[in-house]
């Protein structure tokens, strides 16, 4: 599912045709990296940190320095949701919302920590989600072309199977809470 900016929720069919592949990938630490995003990093991806307006509205520590942020994708939808008067509670990789999932590639358990935590009033009612900060290229399954090189191809792969792993681990751990599990990508701004 996929959040969109006026609030409604758009359902995504998703085809599984590559569910096969057999590629390791490297995973990071999302705590080591929550205590020290690089703002200077080799990806070009925009780092730095985030200083709420509502302060009162973030759950957890908030250290002098704001809430760290890995994208401009993050910045822009931390900027929203610390906006909106509908989000009563929000928190970036709280280590309350830890997922476990089982990692084919490495045949071990793993712990995944979304992006965000929200509640939100939606018609009246308050509502929890988690959500998922992702480029919309990152959430669909990369197709093979002439111009694209093997190794471009197998990285898209690799991401893409750890995005939905991690996906239905997520779904199955809001459903067990009444929650629901929301990506969050350019097209949500557009």
């Amino acid at each position: 599912m996929f959040l969109k900016s006026d609030g409604r929720l758009k359902q995504e069919v998703r085809t599984e045709q590559n569910a096969d592949f057999h590629i390791r990938w490297d995973f990071y630490n999302p705590l080591i990296m929550l205590q020290n995003p690089n703002p200077n990093n080799v990806r070009g991806y925009k780092q730095g940190y985030y200083i709420p307006t509502n302060k009162e509205k973030f759950v957890g520590h908030l250290n002098k320095e704001g809430v760290p942020y890995r994208s401009s994708l993050e910045l822009k939808f931390m900027r929203l949701i610390d906006a909106n008067p509908n989000v009563e509670k929000w928190t970036y990789e709280h280590p309350d919302t830890k997922i476990s999932y089982f990692d084919p590639m490495m045949q071990k358990q793993r712990t995944y920590y979304p992006d965000f935590w929200m509640q939100m009033r939606v018609n009246g009612e308050l509502k929890t989600f988690l959500i998922e900060v992702k480029p919309y290229s990152q959430t669909q399954i990369p197709k093979r072309s002439a111009k694209k090189s093997k190794s471009t191809y197998s990285r898209e792969l690799q991401t893409n199977l750890n995005v939905e792993v991690k996906r239905r681990s997520a779904e199955k751990f809001c459903a067990e809470r009444g929650w629901k599990y929301l990506f969050v990508t350019e097209k949500f701004f557009a």
